[in-house]
């Protein structure tokens, strides 16, 4: 089904989070060193947080699955998590520093004849700024001068609020915030560079009949998210494995480009800085998902991965 093709993206990438949500409150730093945690085994499997050990590490690294932009209802950051941040010597996530959003949105620009107005009917461009527009809530100028010269994936991600019937939390925004509040080194993974020009891999018209057939859907119920969040908040990769595969064979499509592939390129630059102190690696959980998601392919590397309580 495209639209859960969609909204699965939310797992997958997080340029979305540069137009559609903005930074955390901040929080201050409570004092003294004692830790406010304690890893507890999750007995089966179900967490979204796993420890890294073993293979020669002096310390421990951290490993958390998020989406990229979650109804607050299905939130899940307890304030274990928060300490564990705070005391790591690395925040580790796919791209450094997504909080310049004026440079993400420079990069989405399209090529001059490969414009949203190339692409569709003066009729479809019409509604596709409608639609962005409310979804954004900005005027119907505005947006245009915005989105208008976008990639595809630009109106996608402005689509995006509109799958969300609550109010919405990024996580990525959240760890940044508590990262500069603490004075925590940041890495990443790659590059925003590299992140975008992964939807330059999919072809156009697969990109414009995914944009055609989520436009149908804006303002309907929003089933599949909330069946998605509710996964999410229950921690269960293994069933949000199932659940990319069963309902989204489109995804499975492009499988390599956004995720297994990108997961193998990870693993070497996990392993630097994991060997270089603590960390608190921070990617979509979909990427942690499968036999050639993170959590096996360190595994395969000889690493120890225990699924931890993240309420302890």
């Amino acid at each position: 089904m495209l639209k859960i093709f969609f909204y699965l993206l939310v797992l997958l990438t997080f340029p979305i989070t540069f137009i559609s949500c903005q930074a955390a409150e901040k929080k201050e730093e409570e004092a003294g060193d004692k830790k406010k945690y304690k890893d507890v085994e999750v007995k089966d499997g179900k967490s979204l947080l796993w420890k890294i050990e073993g293979n020669g590490l002096e310390k421990p690294s951290y490993l958390f699955g998020t989406m990229h932009l979650i109804e607050e209802e299905y939130w899940v950051f307890p304030e274990s998590l928060e300490e564990r941040v705070k005391d790591c010597d690395r925040l580790v996530m796919e791209v450094e520093d997504i909080s310049n959003a004026a440079g993400a949105l420079d990069l989405m620009k399209a090529k001059e004849g490969e414009t949203l107005k190339d692409m569709f009917t003066p009729e479809q461009y019409d509604s596709l700024m409608n639609i962005g527009a409310e979804a954004m809530g900005m005027g119907r100028e505005s947006f245009e001068k915005v989105f208008g010269g976008m990639k595809p994936f630009g109106i996608i991600s402005a689509m995006s609020k509109a799958s969300f019937k609550g109010a919405t939390k990024s996580y990525e925004m959240t760890l940044i915030s508590l990262a500069n509040l603490n004075k925590i080194e940041k890495g990443g993974l790659e590059t925003i560079e590299q992140q975008l020009g992964f939807f330059d891999q999919i072809p156009a018209d697969k990109m414009k009949t995914i944009i055609l057939e989520t436009m149908k859907t804006v303002g309907e119920d929003n089933g599949e998210m909330v069946e998605m969040m509710k996964i999410y908040q229950e921690q269960d990769l293994e069933k949000l494995g199932k659940f990319m595969i069963e309902q989204s064979p489109e995804m499975m499509e492009n499988e390599d480009v956004l995720l297994t592939g990108r997961n193998k390129a990870w693993i070497p630059k996990i392993e630097e800085y994991a060997k270089s102190g603590q960390n608190f690696i921070a990617v979509g959980a979909a990427h942690l998902v499968g036999d050639e998601g993170v959590i096996n392919l360190l595994r395969e590397k000889g690493y120890t991965l225990t699924p931890i309580r993240t309420d302890k």
